[in-house]
């Protein structure tokens, strides 16, 4: 009966799915109430790290930086508390460093960046999702991305501010 009233909800609101979710629980369907669940946090981090994005966005377009700053902080705190790999973590503050163009700021972010490239998918790994089915496990793009990376950084244009700073340059030509 209780199933026969989640029809009442639309497919595309979220409490659909919790309650799904929560009968699931009820009904001792474990496994389909855990990734029903799981698949709603993964969705709410997704939905809070395009808002966050949009915000930064906007703050940087204002050269707010304080702000922009603030809300990738929190933006990395998420990636953590979600569990998204170091990667997803660090990246968050690139644009602000870019933005504010910290040399110190920008090494650092970007060293971060190349170093855990391969930590992009970790999600996949997390006990936090450890009932969704995913397809692939490991960033098969990783060696691939990390020299998009490289050749972005090299822009002279987008990162003048870096030129004669010599980690940055011993930086990249690591990679």
């Amino acid at each position: 009966m209780a199933e026969k009233y989640l029809n009442y909800f639309s497919d595309y609101d979220p409490m659909k799915k919790l309650k799904l979710g929560q009968l699931y629980m009820e009904q001792e369907k474990t496994e389909e109430a855990y990734e029903k669940l799981e698949n709603i946090i993964l969705s709410e981090y997704t939905t809070l790290n395009l808002a966050f994005g949009m915000m930064i966005t906007k703050a940087l377009d204002k050269k707010d930086h304080k702000s922009a700053r603030f809300l990738a902080e929190k933006m990395c705190a998420l990636a953590g508390v979600f569990e998204m790999g170091k990667y997803n973590e660090c990246a968050t503050m690139f644009n602000v460093v870019v933005a504010e163009q910290n040399v110190e700021g920008s090494f650092n972010v970007v060293k971060q960046l190349l170093e855990n490239v391969d930590t992009i998918c970790d999600f996949q790994k997390s006990r936090l999702y450890k009932h969704i089915k995913f397809q692939d496990v490991e960033n098969p793009y990783a060696e691939e991305m990390k020299k998009e990376l490289i050749a972005g950084f090299q822009n002279e244009e987008d990162f003048a501010y870096m030129k004669g700073y010599k980690p940055w340059k011993k930086l990249l030509a690591k990679y």
